[in-house]
């Protein structure tokens, strides 16, 4: 919260985030009794209770509709082992707190501080949270008309898209696609997106690595790998997924008789 209010002050001096918290969200294929809310509570209460009677205004942010979070695949599948099969997803979100009403062009600068609008989505009223859960249904995909309208073809799919594409990425879409004669579609714009962001460090750092105007032979990534190398006791799998195996110890587990 405090580097957030950083962030926020430093555009809007006037204006205090007063405070986050987590709220879930619920899809049920029937009516959970008080004894299912019971032991829904116990698995969710894991912050202190907030005190929202000073908050002017919020707003939620949610998982980008459409897609399921990390977070809804785990605890989805706790409350399923835990008896509460009846819940066929479970949601998070985040509901941010504020000392005064914002106007609309300041929930815009606000948004582009605290949300990601490629994995995220603003929730203005809790009463459209089913929107979270709604399956839509697959859509043909859209051809980005380069050849016609050229680069701007690309800057509008980059803000209606939420790509969050940079001026050189744009560029080297618009002259491969030129070169191509043919149109990008949405989708391998979205792809090229998600490749090429923040959340994928493997463009970062696999790229040149120059010191002193000087191009090294390895990348920062493959210095990364080059720890690996020279030490691969105790590995048995890695940089082939998102996590890697390490070999285990033996141990005593608690298994009960029923």
């Amino acid at each position: 919260v405090k580097t957030l209010q950083e962030k926020l002050q430093s555009k809007l001096p006037n204006l205090s985030l007063l405070f986050t918290e987590y709220i879930h969200f619920i899809e049920s294929d029937t009516k959970l009794n008080s004894e299912d809310k019971s032991h829904l509570d116990i698995l969710l209460n894991y912050a202190p209770s907030i005190n929202t009677s000073n908050s002017i205004d919020s707003f939620i942010v949610t998982p980008r509709q459409g897609t399921i979070s990390p977070w809804s695949s785990k605890a989805t599948d706790i409350v399923h082992l835990c008896g509460l099969k009846q819940i066929k997803r479970l949601e998070r979100g985040i509901n941010y707190h504020f000392n005064r009403q914002l106007k609309a062009e300041e929930l815009d600068i606000v948004l582009n501080i605290i949300m990601d609008k490629m994995t995220e989505s603003y929730l203005n009223n809790i009463k459209n949270a089913g929107l979270l859960f709604n399956e839509l249904e697959p859509t043909a995909h859209q051809n980005i008309d380069v050849i016609l309208l050229g680069k701007s073809a690309i800057e509008k799919a980059n803000i209606e898209l939420g790509l969050a594409l940079s001026e050189g990425e744009i560029e080297y879409l618009y002259n491969q696609f030129s070169a191509l004669a043919r149109n990008p579609t949405d989708i391998e714009l979205m792809m090229f997106a998600q490749v090429n962001s923040e959340h994928c460090r493997h463009k970062i750092f696999n790229a040149d690595w120059v010191i002193d105007k000087e191009v090294q032979d390895i990348s920062l990534f493959g210095m990364i790998k080059n720890t690996y190398q020279q030490n691969p006791q105790g590995l048995l799998s890695v940089y082939s997924d998102n996590s890697a195996v390490m070999t285990g110890y033996e141990s005593t587990y608690f298994e009960p008789n029923e």
